[in-house]
């Protein structure tokens, strides 16, 4: 029996597209290919593109007008977050969540390493200058600017895992 799935493009103030996939819809599958298609093509920006893009690459992929009701696997792309989200349909379990941007920055926010700003922050903090003042100007102005990395992190966080990193280490909602 074939292993079906839907995929979902889905931006703010876009219509979401969707897509409709026959058979190879497991994770190692559309999965891997949905992920290879949006790492390789930035450009692609709205719901038209990509579906219109994915299409072309793969004729296999059929445009529908929602979710197919006999699908296993759900892929759902959201390109305002650029994340690719895969849901077992039966289970409702989340398979992954894949982060498909090159770019570490997106809206002016580290998005590729939550823990980064953090650790940045503190190893600065708890370094030793070596008895130069120039040293420790350096380190200064370091941990200024690390400083400011990890408050804008703290003050625009919206990622509930994200969120919870921060409660973790005591920093959600904090002024440093």
């Amino acid at each position: 029996m074939s292993t079906r799935c839907s995929v979902i493009i889905s931006s703010n103030g876009c219509k979401s597209k969707y897509l409709y996939h026959h058979c190879d819809g497991y994770p190692e599958g559309v999965g891997e290919e949905l992920k290879k298609i949006l790492l390789n093509n930035p450009n692609l920006n709205t719901p038209n593109e990509i579906c219109d893009y994915i299409n072309t690459v793969d004729s296999a992929y059929e445009y529908s007008s929602g979710v197919h009701d006999d699908i296993e696997y759900l892929y759902t792309i959201n390109i305002d977050s650029h994340k690719l989200f895969c849901t077992d349909y039966i289970n409702g379990t989340v398979e992954f969540v894949f982060n498909y941007t090159k770019s570490p920055i997106i809206n002016n926010r580290l998005v590729v390493d939550k823990t980064f700003a953090t650790r940045l922050y503190n190893f600065l903090k708890n370094i030793n200058a070596v008895n130069s003042f120039a040293l420790w100007e350096e380190q200064k102005a370091l941990l200024h600017y690390a400083k400011i990395l990890l408050q804008y992190q703290i003050d625009t966080v919206t990622d509930s895992e994200e969120i919870e990193y921060l409660k973790m280490n005591n920093l959600y909602g904090v002024h440093l």
